[in-house]
């Protein structure tokens, strides 16, 4: 087998392990900067083109909205995603299994409120679990700039509803995104 090939630009046999054609001095070989790059450049536009739109995120928030929330029992989820719980690995992920997308309305006890977005008014409030709810990450849209600054007020120990929808476990918190306080 041979250890040349042809030269793209001259058509000369060259060394395959040549980075530069000893003929014409053309470059043969992509460098690992160049390569790296590239991959750059197609992780952006692939995470880009995946993102969705404003308007598509408030189209499905306004589905959810308008749903009724699924017979979810929170307790049972509670109880099978605490500490000290008694369900194993497999019970667990079979429990995610069953609620991931799923719409959930839930009373949160406030463990602690962060802001995702000040511009789009998103939040994420991580709730702690009692006997009858588990503990969640809830991603919440608010409404307006008035219900934004209900959020950025609630205090460790508040308790508020919210309807989204479940995207899976977490650190056995329930995650759950595009949720709104209803009342």
């Amino acid at each position: 087998m041979s250890n040349l090939i042809p030269c793209k630009s001259c058509n000369k046999d060259v060394s395959k392990d040549a980075k530069v054609c000893p003929h014409c001095g053309k470059k043969l070989k992509m460098g690992l900067m160049a390569k790296i790059g590239i991959l750059i450049v197609i992780l952006i536009i692939i995470g880009v083109a995946g993102m969705p739109s404003s308007e598509d995120i408030e189209k499905e928030i306004a589905t959810i909205e308008s749903t009724t929330p699924d017979n979810i029992n929170t307790a049972k989820l509670s109880e099978t995603f605490s500490i000290m719980s008694k369900s194993t690995d497999i019970q667990r992920d079979n429990a995610e299994e069953e609620i991931k997308g799923k719409i959930l309305r839930v009373n949160v006890k406030v463990y602690e409120v962060n802001i995702e977005d000040k511009e789009k008014l998103i939040y994420r409030i991580q709730g702690s679990s009692t006997n009858n709810t588990p503990g969640t990450f809830v991603n919440i849209y608010a409404r307006n700039a008035a219900e934004a600054k209900k959020i950025e007020s609630l205090k460790t120990g508040n308790v508020i509803s919210v309807k989204g929808k479940v995207t899976g476990v977490f650190m056995r918190n329930i995650d759950i995104d595009l949720a709104r306080i209803v009342k």
